[in-house]
């Protein structure tokens, strides 16, 4: 039973077979595999882009081994080239995936974790689509086109170029960085007759302050809670060390991922 309300579905993030395990327990029937989550829970380090394809198919697997979840994929810019990113849907597909979210960002990382990523030339994203559209085996596998261009170019340019990727044949678009009903509205206004639509809900209660429902009435299908299941168990870890006499104050998840940054 999918946890919906009104239309949208709403999608925690997971990061390992265990976690995938307890959502589902829950009666979560549709999940999302987490990049940022896995590049902390495999890698210790912030979401840099070093997390590795054969890593990520890894954990498809374990997760897809232990449920029956609809699982989403965070495939990144698909590890490489057009061709590479053929390869990465032809392996995640065999792995389990349902969905597999593929972004307009720079296919080289910076170097830090930045709300504010560079991203490709619209035209190099729309070729990224077609490949993984001609790579999948089966139609039920679906796409997700994911920009990231709303923080440096805004909302215009965030939503003309979702407008292009669902043109190209996404079967989802997902314009990240949303954080207001206003852009929502925008966003669904322009996109939702074009295809069904992603968004990123930092909190599965109140959304974007203003509930849930009217988001999944609007065209949202899926709204991605990524980060709370991992950031709980966080939590509950610092918790526990925290019990145990004489540890020194831990510094907050940022510091600690960045850590020493030398690979």
């Amino acid at each position: 039973m999918e946890h919906s309300k009104d239309g949208i579905v709403l999608v925690p993030g997971v990061h390992d077979a265990l976690s995938a395990l307890i959502a589902v327990s829950a009666g979560l029937d549709t999940l999302f595999l987490s990049g940022a989550a896995l590049h902390a829970t495999r890698l210790g380090r912030p979401d840099i882009g070093l997390l590795t394809l054969s890593e990520l198919v890894d954990a498809t697997c374990r997760i897809k081994e232990r449920t029956t979840c609809t699982l989403i994929v965070d495939a990144d810019t698909g590890y490489g080239g057009i061709q590479n990113l053929a390869r990465t849907v032809h392996l995640l597909e065999r792995a389990g995936a349902d969905l597999i979210q593929i972004e307009d960002q720079q296919g080289i990382k910076p170097t830090t974790q930045l709300l504010e990523r560079p991203v490709a030339p619209a035209e190099e994203m729309e070729d990224r689509i077609k490949a993984a559209l001609d790579a999948r085996r089966c139609p039920r596998m679906k796409i997700s086109a994911r920009t990231d261009a709303l923080p440096q170019h805004g909302l215009s340019a965030a939503i003309e170029r979702a407008c292009r990727y669902a043109e190209a044949g996404a079967d989802f678009v997902f314009v990240q960085s949303i954080r207001t009903e206003e852009e929502a509205s925008e966003v669904s206004q322009s996109l939702s007759p074009l295809c069904p639509l992603v968004i990123h809900l930092p909190d599965p209660q109140r959304g974007l302050g203003g509930g849930i429902s009217h988001l999944g009435r609007a065209g949202f299908r899926f709204g991605l809670v990524p980060h709370l299941l991992f950031e709980t168990s966080v939590t509950g870890l610092r918790a526990a060390i925290e019990k145990i006499p004489g540890t020194a104050p831990i510094p907050d998840l940022a510091t600690i991922l960045r850590g020493d940054m030398r690979l």
